[in-house]
């Protein structure tokens, strides 16, 4: 382990996407093997857009002592009408401007060194090319390469791959 500082922010659909492709993952021990490999988290956040009666018990946990004790940012839903079928799907709201602002205002207040992201959409490029060029922090991206995009690999100081340690944060 390193003397780093971690901000780990966890997009929770995608966190849930990845898990779709590697198998189901143990937050805690991820937790746990991104403080090994990259340092001590000192911000964690879980940003997401489900808070329903399944959802709050694992959201306890996810801010509890005996979990990965990060905080859990619930933003909203809103029904949408697909373009191509005519159904109506929920989708998230915000979840990728909670992100970005979170690992903004806490790189400008020099909480961390290393930002450690798993989401891998390119709509943060520009708020993780400012955190890295003008804030001099470090972005490490997690997840796997066909649900990140080739943009955020490229500014990306490191990536781990999930799928490279699944034996050792795969729940049992």
């Amino acid at each position: 382990m390193t003397d780093k500082r971690i901000c780990l922010i966890i997009d929770a659909g995608f966190f849930i996407g990845t898990q779709k492709a590697t198998g189901s993952i143990d937050i805690l021990k991820l937790k746990n093997l991104i403080e090994h490999k990259f340092g001590r988290i000192e911000r964690g956040y879980y940003i997401t857009a489900m808070e329903t009666d399944n959802m709050r018990g694992f959201h306890s946990f996810i801010r509890s002592v005996k979990g990965p004790k990060l905080e859990v940012v619930v933003k909203n839903q809103k029904m949408k009408t697909c373009d191509n079928c005519g159904k109506q799907v929920w989708v998230e709201k915000g979840v990728d401007v909670a992100i970005s602002t979170l690992a903004i205002k806490n790189a400008q207040k020099d909480l961390y060194d290393t930002l450690v992201l798993l989401n891998g959409d390119a709509d943060l490029l520009d708020a993780l090319t400012y955190i890295r060029d003008d804030l001099r922090k470090e972005i490490v991206i997690c997840g796997e390469l066909t649900n990140i995009a080739t943009e955020m690999q490229a500014i990306a100081s490191k990536v781990l791959l999930l799928s490279d340690h699944i034996e050792e944060i795969r729940s049992n």
